[in-house]
């Protein structure tokens, strides 16, 4: 091997070590950050950042992702998670879902579509599909688990179990339904590169929560949201852990082997619960996560 190369292959490896070095620096900010223990000034300036870097706000939302990860494998884990580890886990959040089962016969999309498109039962499947979220609700407890009935409810969409009674684009008469079926809270829009297809009501106690379901190409987003008095009324339950990680950082995403990606966040008073089947990645790539 010549002189040449040994220098070459020497200082390939100085820039991987610095790079790695520079890397673990930025994990170590973005925990210390989600820890609520970076100094005010440079938590200002990180925030700043994440105003106008989205591939930084990916970044976060993958961090988070990491963490609840590890939260939810081992409730005896109370320590800092180690940098090495948490990256470890972010590489591998990619493949979990894909590992857990085989896609079915038909695209989740392709049900729902059918669905919608069939007019004579279009309206009857609507109203069945009100009843299957009350009795979700209803028979499990006198309170609505924000946690489960979220993922009950996707699946029960991709099941097509659940059809679109308001079929719309439209947000202002989205609102107008909504407000029709006896949804008192202004319903939340957040800004997200998916088509909105519509939305359902469901009624627990005399409470009216908004359903609303966006298609991305194949893919489901669904988001359920209720409003923040519902939960200190004790109408809604909301998860301990969802809610510290919505009091300290915003935001709570996590991953479940078979379905894919929660994402929780509170916007205006009202707490939304969007559950899809893409990866925590590309779920976050949707959302414009400085305007929620």
């Amino acid at each position: 091997m010549s002189v040449g190369s040994v220098l070459m292959a020497w200082v390939q490896r100085r820039e991987g070590d610095h790079r790695m070095k520079n890397n673990d620096q930025h994990l170590e900010r973005l925990s210390a950050y989600l820890d609520g223990e970076l100094p005010s000034d440079e938590r200002a300036e990180l925030e700043r950042d994440l105003l106008q870097d989205p591939a930084l706000q990916r970044e976060l939302a993958l961090a988070r992702g990491a963490r609840s990860v590890v939260r939810g494998r081992t409730t005896a884990l109370r320590t800092q998670i180690p940098v090495d580890l948490e990256r470890s886990i972010r590489m591998q959040l990619g493949h979990e879902v894909e590992r857990a089962t085989a896609p079915a016969p038909l695209s989740w999309w392709s049900v729902l579509v059918n669905a919608i498109r069939r007019p004579m039962v279009a309206i009857p499947t609507g109203i069945a599909a009100a009843a299957l979220l009350v009795m979700f609700m209803t028979d499990r407890s006198p309170r609505v688990d924000l946690y489960e009935a979220s993922y009950a409810n996707f699946s029960k969409i991709v099941k097509g179990e659940i059809a679109l009674v308001k079929e719309t684009s439209d947000t202002t008469a989205l609102r107008e339904f909504f407000a029709a079926e006896g949804v008192e809270y202004e319903v939340f829009f957040p800004e997200i590169a998916a088509e909105l297809k519509g939305g359902v009501v469901s009624d627990h106690e005399g409470a009216h929560y908004a359903h609303l379901v966006y298609g991305a190409g194949e893919h489901l987003v669904y988001i359920f949201e209720v409003d923040e008095e519902s939960i200190e009324r004790n109408i809604v339950a909301m998860r301990s852990d969802v809610a510290e990680d919505i009091e300290e950082s915003r935001w709570h995403w996590e991953e479940r082997s078979g379905v894919g990606t929660m994402f929780v966040w509170e916007s205006n008073n009202i707490v939304c619960s969007a559950v899809s089947d893409l990866r925590t990645q590309d779920l976050s790539a949707l959302f414009t996560l400085e305007k929620l």
